[in-house]
């Protein structure tokens, strides 16, 4: 650079200046989930509390690096327990019998372990708050529901040890992953319940997050020919047509080979205007992956760990049915159509109406 710019020296000087302001960090980190803010009389016989739940709190004491986690989250341990067997009171009985007293244990020690004490406090703390103002929750579905703790802290009200439901397909210790609790709520209370997480986290600290779905083969033509009220046998025997995997399509390019270079064994290789040229065969999966509709996870919280509001990493909480949304490509599918069923398609203008007025009654019927 010192050649090239002789009359300037000063831009070595800002070469430098600029590469001693890069900042090294690295995002290999584990979870970063927001804290839970603990009842002040809880904290009041923190000491107590510590000590009674000593065994749950040393099972996730310090990380899978050997780090301690901190006294905050031992203070977030010892809640969770508390909360948990004053549930299991209510859901239970006054004595618990050695199966539910184990099955509690095991739980608490392996949402310790695992990190996720916070996580279940904010759960339960929205849903009660939902359920005091007189909103729908849903009992619960999915792997949550085989969670004693969740049960007895009223996330959901489906008994995993009377129906004999496998914690271990919702949180497992030999595969560590975050918890998922996937929670409904009816329509007309979801948006208080994101008001209320909005009032008690900040507003700053909570956003929707989008998932998107695709438009595969076989879903394009069965949703065509349930718009178009096609016979359910006319549209099976359509979508059978289509192979179960991708169609694999080989594309072939010609790459100019160098003078010195020495082509691999087995490479083909042609010659045009006095130049060698290899030829190269690549293979991709021809899938349509145009969006299919658009859906909205309730909320996330965004994780406080420092004094200004973070915004790169997100908390999945909660799930809600997404709305279905069909997409123009549909004009494309109905020329196929057309084609082969003159008689169903008669107007292409019809078509797209009776799409639109399906989408828009999907969208008004979502599930609670």
């Amino acid at each position: 650079m010192a050649a090239l710019f002789p009359d300037h020296p000063e831009v070595i000087t800002n070469t430098v200046e600029i590469c001693d302001k890069i900042e090294r960090y690295t995002i290999d980190r584990g979870h970063v989930l927001p804290k839970f803010q603990i009842d002040p009389d809880f904290l009041a016989d923190i000491d107590n509390q510590l000590e009674k739940y000593k065994g749950v709190i040393d099972a996730g004491r310090c990380d899978e690096k050997g780090n301690d986690r901190g006294e905050e989250f031992r203070h977030s341990v010892a809640f969770l327990c508390h909360l948990c067997y004053k549930g299991a009171q209510e859901r239970y009985g006054d004595v618990l019998d050695d199966v539910t007293a184990d099955r509690l244990d095991f739980e608490l020690k392996t949402i310790s372990r695992m990190g996720f004490p916070d996580y279940f406090l904010i759960v339960q703390d929205y849903i009660a708050a939902a359920r005091a103002q007189g909103i729908s929750v849903g009992p619960g579905r999915g792997s949550a529901a085989g969670s004693a703790v969740a049960y007895c802290l009223g996330i959901t009200n489906l008994d995993p040890i009377k129906y004999d439901l496998l914690f271990e397909r919702f949180l497992n210790p030999e595969r560590v992953s975050m918890p998922d609790i996937d929670v409904d709520f009816d329509d007309d209370g979801r948006y208080r319940v994101i008001q209320y997480v909005q009032d008690r986290y900040g507003v700053d600290h909570v956003s929707h997050v989008i998932t998107f779905g695709t438009m595969a083969a076989k879903g394009a033509i069965k949703d065509v020919a349930r718009i178009s009220r096609l016979p359910l046998e006319e549209s099976n025997r359509l979508t059978k047509m289509i192979p179960d995997k991708p169609i694999t399509i080989t594309e072939t390019s010609e790459v100019e080979l160098k003078e010195d270079e020495v082509p691999e064994e087995g490479d083909k290789i042609i010659e045009k205007d006095g130049k060698r040229f290899k030829v190269v065969k690549k293979e991709h999966a021809q899938e349509n992956t145009m969006m299919r509709f658009n859906g909205s996870l309730m909320l996330g919280l965004f994780t406080k760990f420092s004094a200004a509001p973070p915004r790169d990493f997100l908390f999945r909480l909660t799930t809600i049915f997404p709305h279905l949304r069909y997409i123009p490509s549909m004009s494309v599918c109905f020329e196929v159509f057309r084609s082969l069923h003159p008689t169903f398609f008669p107007k292409k203008t019809a078509f797209l109406r009776n799409s639109r007025a399906h989408s828009r009654k999907t969208m008004s019927c979502r599930r609670l």
